[in-house]
């Protein structure tokens, strides 16, 4: 009997003499939710450790409970590199994924685009259903002017769950020019998924605007309107929309109140002067487009339009005036 437990003894003695100090300190120090003693230990274990992937691995979850999630992923990255089987690392720590989408979005506030093209790859490679990666690597290619890589990542998103809305939404906006059909098919069933948010509706409205589809883009653009009223874009095109299928009274009555809701916009000015002339109403027509001239003076279809408008006033000698310096503003391009 005695033989028996001094040999159990001996075992539990090997067994605690194999375990890395650091790592049953790192467990005790998380289970005691004591980060900041956590980074300090594991800085010290990386020190005297610098090929252990655990060191790093544990100096990552250190700094991602602190919320630094640019030294997480970096650390992490690190970590990883030093592993021979990173897939048990992986499942151990699988907040990984996580810290390197983090750390994207992070990199993208700083406007640093090529690293948070990196760490969105990253988090994508290690969980292929954050489809939201891939729509920010998308993005982030469109800043860069890079569109074959942004139509490539939309692409991806797309083919990997054409159910997501955000990703409806985006691969929608992002086709729509192209192929404003298709775009239109992928807003329809947007819609019928986010029935009570606005985005599905003004740019299904916005797509039939470019179809020259007025009494559709007129109906969908005042819903959207009207589920979001602080989006004085969808209110603007709902006017323009009515402009265009001849509903000139009713867009004059929302340009106006638009006015007095962003009156520094020098495009709400020329829309109202152009639906003023449209019903010969010529002296608003001019004061409105004064006004568009007097926020950007060197826009030239601004001036062209005041100029018609002086033309069809009598008043041609001021209008040659104005079309002098179209001419010379046209040179300039």
């Amino acid at each position: 009997m005695d033989k028996i437990l001094k040999t159990g003894f001996f075992i539990i003695l090997i067994a605690c003499a194999g375990t890395n100090p650091y790592i049953r300190q790192a467990k005790i120090y998380h289970s005691q939710r004591n980060f900041q003693v956590l980074k300090s230990m594991c800085e010290e274990w990386v020190q005297d450790e610098p090929a252990n992937p655990y060191a790093y691995l544990w100096l990552g979850r250190a700094y991602a409970f602190m919320n630094k999630f640019i030294e997480s992923a970096n650390t992490f990255k690190k970590g990883l590199s030093l592993a021979q089987d990173k897939s048990r690392y992986l499942k151990e720590f699988d907040e990984i994924p996580t810290t390197y989408y983090n750390a994207g979005v992070l990199y993208v506030n700083k406007d640093s685009i090529d690293n948070a093209i990196e760490y969105f790859n990253l988090s994508y490679s290690l969980d292929s259903t954050r489809v939201e990666a891939l729509l920010y690597i998308s993005s982030l290619y469109q800043k860069k002017n890079d569109t074959e890589n942004a139509r490539k990542y939309i692409n991806m998103a797309y083919s990997k769950n054409p159910e997501n809305p955000d990703v409806l939404y985006f691969y929608a906006l992002f086709i729509k020019d192209e192929k404003p059909d298709e775009a239109e098919k992928v807003l329809k069933k947007l819609v019928g998924i986010e029935k009570d948010k606005p985005r599905g509706y003004s740019l299904l409205g916005e797509i039939y605007i470019l179809k020259k589809e007025y009494k559709e883009a007129i109906s969908l653009l005042k819903k959207a309107y009207e589920l979001d009223t602080t989006n004085l874009d969808n209110f603007y095109n709902y006017s323009f929309a009515l402009l265009q299928a001849g509903k000139t009274k009713d867009a004059i009555a929302n340009l106006e109140t638009l006015k007095k809701k962003r009156g520094d916009d020098p495009n709400i000015y020329f829309l109202l002067g152009s639906a003023y002339e449209e019903i010969g109403d010529l002296k608003n027509a001019l004061s409105n487009y004064d006004a568009a001239i007097a926020l950007e003076p060197e826009k030239i279809d601004f001036l062209k339009a005041k100029a018609a408008v002086l033309v069809k006033m009598g008043r041609q000698s001021e209008a040659y005036k104005i079309l002098l310096k179209v001419k010379e503003l046209e040179k300039k391009k």
